[in-house]
């Protein structure tokens, strides 16, 4: 999990940020400042809280070991079909969300 001094809240994100990358399952809003993640999942997309929660401690652990530039903040909101995918197939997660890193460190 990453430690919660490089975590941010939903509610502390601004609601007119840039977006820096959308993909099939995700799409990822910057803003400038100090390398901090929120993830945003909602009732929507994960109907039971114990998903909800999964699928962000997941996103979490992956920022833990993949950082961010220490120039923006980001935040993850999922899309609607990431619920069509098998949550089993995290190398098709990790790889779409490390093209969003790679899209956003340039």
């Amino acid at each position: 999990m990453l430690p919660r001094n490089s975590r941010l809240s939903v509610e502390k994100f601004p609601r007119k940020s840039k977006m820096a990358f959308k993909g099939p399952h995700f799409t990822f809003k910057t803003t400038p400042g100090d390398g901090r993640v929120a993830v945003l999942v909602s009732k929507a997309n994960a109907k039971k809280a114990f998903l909800r929660n999964s699928i962000r401690r997941y996103i979490y652990n992956f920022f833990r070991e993949n950082r961010v530039s220490e120039t923006v903040n980001l935040l993850v909101m999922l899309n609607t079909s990431i619920m069509k995918l098998d949550l089993e197939k995290k190398e098709i997660l990790e790889k779409e969300l490390k093209t969003g890193i790679n899209n956003i460190n340039k």
